[in-house]
């Protein structure tokens, strides 16, 4: 089996169970702009073309962990103000 295949089938469980999308990375010696296209038509993430560099994979998980920790952010944030607006409903006019 293929990465895209697996790929594909990642996404159909995840889907059917309603699971959050983990992040795929394609790295592949495939480069053109039609592979990936398709890779990223495929369900993958991101998109990382061979030799893999060290600084690109750096950036990439570096730049993930920003993203995931903006998420949390804006999550911490609306449980606050809910819980806020618990304790203070507002009346009705």
């Amino acid at each position: 089996m293929g990465g895209l295949e697996a790929t594909r089938i990642v996404r159909t469980i995840e889907m059917s169970t309603h699971e959050p999308p983990v992040d795929i990375v394609a790295m592949t010696a495939a480069t053109s702009k039609e592979d990936e296209e398709e890779c990223m038509r495929s369900g993958f993430t991101l998109y990382l073309p061979k030799p893999v560099k060290y600084g690109a994979v750096k950036d990439l998980i570096e730049r993930k962990q920003q993203e995931k920790q903006r998420r949390t952010n804006a999550l911490e944030a609306c449980k606050e103000e809910e819980e806020e607006e618990e304790e203070n409903p507002r009346s009705s006019p």
